[in-house]
């Protein structure tokens, strides 16, 4: 009996509780108010420490020759590209959600790692991370593009209670680097 009454209450109040938050086009810094008295804070954040995954090395393996060749070229490649006047940066954008209780509910960060030369600019690195301070909310989906000297990715978080979904804030959050190195 008992089933059927919270079956019967999800029904009933499921589409009054479904209610999708977009974020819309401007990702610009500052802060995004929702009618329930919920609100988004984008900030660009500096990374201090970053790990270029065109850095890694490679793992010993049982053919040190070509490991050993390989790092030779990895490393020839990386001084001709300082030769050449090529500077990296890496920034961030983040995404905070508090609820109307300014209770910072979740997190979603796209870090971007930019080559410049003064002339141009390229995005050599997206990626998009989560991490939630509620449990009942969790990332629905993501796509991370990078384009020329841009990075775009754009999410979805969805938040459930006892398996049911309620609220979807969808966002796009872009970072771009000019040709001499500043993010916006």
């Amino acid at each position: 009996m008992k089933k059927i009454i919270s079956l019967l209450l999800v029904c009933v109040l499921l589409p009054a509780c479904i209610t999708p938050c977009f974020a819309g086009e401007d990702d610009a810094p500052g802060t995004q108010y929702f009618d329930d008295g919920s609100y988004c804070v984008t900030d660009i954040c500096y990374i201090s420490y970053y790990i270029d995954p065109n850095e890694i090395g490679f793992e010993e393996s049982a053919n040190s020759f070509l490991t050993s060749l390989m790092n030779v070229f990895k490393r020839i490649f990386a001084l001709l590209k300082k030769l050449s006047g090529v500077k990296t940066i890496s920034h961030a954008k983040e995404v905070r959600y508090y609820d109307s209780k300014n209770v910072l509910l979740w997190t979603v960060t796209l870090t971007a790692s930019f080559e410049y030369n003064g002339s141009s600019a390229v995005c050599t690195y997206a990626w998009l991370s989560f991490s939630a301070n509620d449990p009942d909310w969790k990332l629905d989906s993501f796509d991370c593009r990078k384009e020329e000297n841009r990075a775009t990715c754009a999410f979805s978080v969805r938040q459930y209670k006892l398996g049911v979904p309620l609220k979807l804030i969808e966002k796009e959050i872009t970072l771009t680097c000019s040709p001499t190195g500043e993010i916006k």
